[in-house]
């Protein structure tokens, strides 16, 4: 069965009512309902025909798992030094795939990890009291539509949650939208899971340290109010789609990009050159894939749509999703990197690049 967000209902192929959401989804709900649309839809026995895009684990993800369970472990204090929890933290995730610990940004992570955390420790002791209860578990609203697990919660003497990330949580220099959303979702989870005030949210970051957040109920509640409007103005829509949203932040990582004509029809006005580094181009095959012994192909595509007009050369695009690819198919490719010795040709990136054919 092709794979489907767990939060819509299965009932017939085709987009599926949402049944209750994460704090992703309400944030993703909020840029672009359109990418909500597109992510619930359900195909029977099989994957979108649409579209094509191979997925590799990410390096800096999987260290990012590693820094979290090193900090769980640390909290918990199941181990007597952080270099023996961070250890452990890499040999459990070794058991199921590449050790964190051979990936590239490791070591750094590591060392940010070692002078960031202190103040971390430093705030669960002031808020704890020295006895902290900390909780991490899923938790449900009441009515079971909003659903998620905060890293870490304080239940007393007073009341603070906290979620970490190994990266960075600003945008120019202003808290990255998401991760508000995050801790106002997850205070009202707290709210109504533990019948627990929390006027008290922090994020924890291995770039930017300790930030401050307001849930208060003034900000919180509007922001809950908001979500619940989205989701049922989603569902009353069904089986129609919502317009899309087009922007930077909404589209920067969004699978679909290729078949959403807001998208494109957006790059056309803003006549763009390039999105968030990368090249987005639509337009007509010329002749066949030129494969190669390394399972690689060449397309050659004359251009008309994108951020880029002309014949051009796409290199190192796996061959097996070139295979519906035929002289004078009309495909878009999204994600794809400008060559730097021409500026007429571009190459594949794995694990971004996407090729659909219309």
């Amino acid at each position: 069965m092709g794979a489907f967000h767990p939060a819509y209902v299965t009932m017939t192929s085709g987009p599926q009512p949402i049944a209750y959401v994460s704090s992703e989804l309400v944030h993703t709900l909020t840029l672009c309902p359109l990418r909500v649309w597109h992510d619930s839809w359900v195909w029977q026995g099989v994957e979108s025909p649409f579209s094509s895009r191979r997925r590799e684990q990410s390096h800096s993800a999987r260290v990012g798992t590693a820094i979290h369970k090193c900090i769980e472990i640390v909290i918990s204090k199941k181990s007597s030094t952080l270099e023996e929890a961070w250890s452990i933290a890499c040999d459990q995730l070794a058991l199921s795939g590449p050790d964190p610990k051979n990936s590239p940004n490791a070591y750094r992570s590591f060392l940010r990890l070692k002078k960031k955390l202190p103040s971390l420790l430093e705030l669960i002791e002031s808020r704890s009291g020295g006895s902290p209860e900390i909780q991490e578990k899923r938790m449900a609203s009441k009515d079971g539509l909003f659903r998620g697990q905060p890293d870490i919660v304080i239940k007393k003497p007073l009341a603070t949650i906290i979620d970490h990330k190994s990266g960075s949580v600003l945008v120019d220099d202003q808290t990255n939208s998401k991760y508000v959303h995050q801790l106002l979702f997850y205070a009202y989870l707290v709210e109504e899971s533990l019948s627990l005030d929390v006027n008290d949210a922090w994020l924890f970051s291995l770039i930017d340290g300790l930030i401050q957040i307001d849930v208060s109920a003034g900000v919180r509640n509007p922001f809950i109010a908001k979500a619940r409007k989205l989701i049922q103005s989603f569902n009353d829509a069904l089986p129609e789609a919502k317009s899309g949203q087009p922007s930077e932040e909404a589209c920067k990582w969004c699978p679909h990009t290729n078949k959403c004509d807001f998208f494109w029809e957006d790059l056309a006005l803003r006549e763009a050159t390039d999105f968030n580094t990368y090249q987005m181009l639509e337009g007509t095959s010329i002749g066949m894939p030129e494969h190669a012994k390394n399972n690689n192909s060449a397309l050659f595509i004359a251009v008309d749509g994108g951020t880029f007009f002309g014949k051009t050369t796409i290199s190192f695009v796996p061959s097996e999703l070139t295979k519906p690819v035929m002289s004078g198919s009309r495909v878009r490719i999204s994600h794809l990197r400008k060559n730097q010795k021409t500026t007429s040709t571009f190459s594949w990136v794995s694990g971004k690049s996407t090729l659909s054919v219309l």
